[in-house]
């Protein structure tokens, strides 16, 4: 299993693309990739789509966090001490 914090990926990119071909062997990925944001179709807002294709994430409630801690554990609290903190 390979643990990626999003932070260091766009910060270090090419660091982590190479980490990513040699986790997964996929070879030649292009690191523009990580440029595109989709996550909904193209469309009007009122059917909750987007002129981009891309909603911006609401923020994890208190609730949310401690979910993803009770799930991800010990390795949220390595990577995201200030989630553990906010739970």
């Amino acid at each position: 299993m390979l643990f990626l914090k999003y932070e260091d990926l766009i910060e270090k990119r090419p660091d982590h693309v190479q980490l990513l071909e040699l986790f997964t062997g996929v070879e030649n990925i292009d690191p523009r990739t990580f440029d595109v944001k989709v996550n909904t179709y193209e469309g009007s807002e009122a059917e909750g789509h987007a002129p981009d294709q891309y909603i911006r994430p609401a923020a994890l409630t208190k609730s949310d966090r401690a979910a993803v801690l009770d799930q991800a554990g010990k390795v949220m609290e390595r990577l995201y001490s200030d989630l553990a903190k906010a739970a």
